[in-house]
């Protein structure tokens, strides 16, 4: 059984509209910016995630935050556990098997 992972208090994410780097607090219904970001979008994905990484974040993790920014804290795409190891959702049906 896979342990429950935990949201942290922030990560750093990418827009999809501009692609600089953003931060996110957990609980936070909006983003903040920051000033790592660099003109290259590919290179702000792999600053954001490098980042990430270097906190002990995972892709899970990294994607239920947005989804927690987004969507509401409280709703299921805000819990890390819903997705892969990959940050795909997963779906309820293909928890269960």
């Amino acid at each position: 059984m896979k342990e429950k992972a935990e949201l942290p208090d922030f990560c750093y994410t990418t827009l999809f509209s501009t692609g600089e780097i953003v931060r996110i607090k957990r609980g936070a219904l909006t983003y903040e910016r920051t000033d790592l970001s660099t003109p290259d979008q590919t290179m702000n994905r792999l600053i954001a995630e490098r980042a990430n990484t270097a906190m002990g974040i995972t892709k899970a993790q990294r994607e239920a935050m947005l989804g927690g920014m987004l969507l509401g804290w409280e709703r299921p795409a805000a819990d890390p556990n819903r997705y892969d190891h990959n940050g795909n959702f997963v779906l309820i049906d293909d928890m269960e098997k």
